[in-house]
């Protein structure tokens, strides 16, 4: 037979093939089949996109930012205000988009303010030049109005002073640590009168620490690019050639200013070097640490109150060629428990005493990083403490420090949960939570007299390791008649619901990561089925509903557990025996 021909349904995530809120199915093709995505209402969420680097969602929290509206001394549509003094005035120029901010004696302004800008943290306002005829310093022609500290002025992305001049054809963007309500001004004379003539234009404020590619944002709206609120999660983890679906439960990143290192509390004589390294993104802002003395521990420090659970720690720490060990660690349940990593060969050690009761992980991230991961379990809630040291070393059965070292590190989070999760960025001062991935395909498919065949394949990497509820499931009729699959303890089993037949559970003990993939398959018919995994067939574990002859809806969970979704294929008939085996041997 022909699996594709006789399927009803047939998605891959392999195709990538979708947009915000929907993942396409391949079949059938008029839409029918299609899965509604669904996760939250932020941009916490990210991915590995298809250059294996992480993708985030990104915003241009400037409205407006083509500068629609704007006439002589009348300001673009939806910006806040303006401010004319002296001899000021602008107006547009022969492009559009454009600006032209002039004053003709040093004791005249005129400039514009953005919309209120209310999200705070870390913030990069931008604006490109494109001409200079009077040049004037960065620092007045791009400032804030109140409730910001600016950290870092840079020129196409190599740091300068704010007080230098501008020059024309060059991209400016300052960083903010915004602590309120506030207006950005972009113009001539943003901070004092002054002598300029300059045309800008494609404004942009968002959140981070570098301005990031220009988002066109319409009159009244914001702008945004990279993974929406509700985009499906084609992710390209580990060097895969074709992506599967990220499916993931809400997670909290616990640790604020997640890149942002210089705000972290300093232990000893460390300096902070942010924005020295391109990241896992692909953009500059890994941070590097550097240590000043061998004898004393040098470290930069966050502390959190955690209530009791279990909580996972993760980094990312630059791989390096030399032969020094490195240490990065985490203090939980008010004690010390260290890690020491060879930051070439991706091992670790612990001293003694100091042993965490999960695991330690140290996963090869691409060719450049490693991503640390370190999970412990807190008896009560407790004071944390997460720690970062550029250089230290084993001493017999304690630490020490190391001579004068330098290491890079970007994307702490430390979340509740028994495993790390992908990257939650969190340029605040608080916590950020991502919401579940959910998707489903609510379309009536017709199926056989009460029969039915679904295969569901995903990446055995991402066993879901939690049992809260299912990860894949069929409804009949409604959302408490269902046949679904749930993880347990790296284990996973099957399940079905019914108001008067309650559960049955049968564990799944011959799935590895080393299989690469996680084959099932529920062949159904006429209130009992077998359940194959792998090869593997387990027969009459099956029982429910009588179903009738349609699925009112497929439904793909990220609630409670993580795994990657690379394949479905639903029949409307029950396959054989070897039809099933052929489809989910490995």
């Amino acid at each position: 037979m022909s699996f594709y021909d006789d399927a009803s349904l047939v998605f891959l995530p392999s195709g990538g093939a979708g947009k915000d809120t929907k993942a396409y199915s391949i079949k059938p093709t008029d839409g029918s089949g299609d899965f509604t995505f669904s996760r939250g209402s932020n941009l916490t969420a990210t991915r590995v996109d298809s250059n294996g680097l992480i993708e985030k969602g990104r915003e241009n929290l400037a409205e407006n930012s083509v500068w629609d509206g704007v006439s002589t001394d009348t300001k673009p549509t939806g910006w806040s205000n303006q401010f004319v003094s002296g001899t000021g005035t602008f107006d547009v120029t022969a492009t559009e988009g454009q600006i032209r901010f002039q004053t003709l004696d040093a004791s005249s302004r005129a400039f514009i303010y953005s919309p209120t800008i209310t999200t705070n943290g870390i913030v990069v306002a931008s604006v490109y030049v494109d001409e200079v005829t009077t040049a004037i310093p960065l620092s007045n022609l791009l400032i804030r109005s109140a409730n910001a500290t600016d950290l870092f002025a840079y020129e196409d992305g190599v740091e300068i002073n704010y007080s230098d001049n501008v020059q024309a054809n060059k991209r400016y963007s300052v960083v903010f640590n915004k602590t309120g309500s506030t207006t950005f001004r972009f113009g001539v004379g943003t901070s004092s009168g002054v002598l300029g003539d300059v045309v800008l234009s494609k404004p942009q404020i968002e959140i981070g620490l570098v301005a990031t590619e220009w988002i066109t944002s319409p009159v009244g709206s914001k702008g945004l690019a990279g993974i929406l609120e509700d985009s499906p999660r084609f992710d390209y983890s580990g060097g895969a050639s074709c992506p599967s679906l990220l499916l993931e439960p809400s997670r909290t990143n616990e640790i604020g200013y997640s890149e942002y290192f210089d705000s972290w509390t300093k232990q000893g004589n460390i300096i902070v070097n942010t924005n020295e390294f391109n990241s896992p993104e692909g953009v500059q802002n890994a941070t590097e640490l550097d240590s000043q003395d061998s004898s004393n521990y040098q470290a930069i420090l966050r502390y959190l109150n955690l209530s009791a659970g279990t909580y996972t720690f993760s980094f990312f720490l630059k791989k390096t060629t030399g032969s020094l060990s490195h240490y990065a660690g985490a203090v939980m349940d008010s004690v010390y428990k260290y890690i020491v990593i060879d930051t070439t060969n991706g091992t670790y050690s612990q001293t003694a005493g100091t042993n965490y009761n999960d695991f330690v992980d140290i996963e090869s991230w691409d060719s450049n990083w490693w991503r640390v991961v370190i999970t412990n379990t807190i008896s009560a809630n407790s004071s944390c403490r997460f720690g970062l040291y550029s250089a230290i070393s084993v001493n017999g059965t304690s630490i020490s420090p190391l001579a004068i070292g330098t290491n890079v590190f970007y994307g702490a989070q430390v979340e509740q949960g028994s495993y790390p999760t992908s990257y939650i960025p969190n340029h605040s001062g608080g916590s950020v939570t991502r919401e579940a991935d959910y998707s489903e395909s609510s379309t009536s498919l017709s199926i056989g007299d009460s029969e039915f065949c679904a295969y569901y394949e995903m990446d055995a990497k991402a066993i879901p390791r939690e049992s809260s509820a299912t990860f894949f499931r069929i409804e009949f009729g409604s959302n408490s008649h269902y046949i679904g699959l749930k993880g347990s303890s790296n284990s996973v089993n099957n399940r079905y619901t019914l108001p008067t037949l309650g559960n049955y559970s049968e564990t799944i003990n011959n799935i590895t990561e080393s299989s690469g993939v996680v084959k099932f398959l529920i062949n159904y018919s006429n209130g009992t089925g077998d359940l194959f995994v792998n090869g593997t067939k387990y027969a009459g574990v099956i029982s429910g509903p009588t179903t009738g002859n349609t699925i009112n809806n497929i439904e793909l969970r990220g609630s409670g557990y993580s795994h990657d979704s690379k394949q479905i294929l639903l029949f409307p008939s029950a396959l054989s025996d070897a039809e099933c085996i052929t489809l989910t041997t490995l």
